[in-house]
């Protein structure tokens, strides 16, 4: 009884669900197309009823590729549009909101040490533009994980 238990296929999952029925909404299939195209892949016209391969099968007939290793996404994602040259990207609040995180939790030996940092060790008094906050918070990272 214990091998029939382990050679059941395992259910489909949570993602696996809401892939599924985000692709069926992007794809804009009514709920008759969207149940013949399951029954036409796995046989079933439910998605309760499927298993994890057959979530797989659907999501290929929706138009995503699973590889190995990755979780399913319903569609690629868009690159943002190169800057003019001599254009900077500000930092964004979560990036400004990270360095202050990070900033609090390191042990300065001197009251001004974050600004001494910045200027011996970046070459820049305060952060403004994303690319030097990315360069920050790699920094104060790798700070923190010395004094641990």
């Amino acid at each position: 009884m214990a091998e029939a238990a382990r050679k059941r296929p395992r259910p489909i999952t949570r993602q696996q669900q809401i892939a599924i029925h985000t692709l069926k909404g992007q794809r804009g299939l009514d709920d008759d197309a969207y149940r013949d195209l399951l029954e036409g892949e796995t046989g079933h016209r439910s998605s309760v009823h499927l298993n994890v391969r057959e979530a797989n099968r659907v999501l290929r007939a929706l138009g995503i590729d699973r590889k190995p290793g990755k979780r399913a996404t319903p569609g690629p994602k868009k690159k943002p549009e190169p800057l003019p040259p001599g254009v900077v990207r500000m930092a964004t609040a979560d990036q400004l909101r990270l360095i202050a995180e990070l900033r609090s939790e390191i042990e300065w030996r001197h009251e001004d040490g974050y600004e001494r940092w910045l200027r011996k060790n970046l070459g820049f008094d305060r952060v403004t533009a994303s690319h030097h906050a990315v360069r920050v918070i790699n920094g104060l990272m790798a700070m923190r994980r010395r004094q641990r």
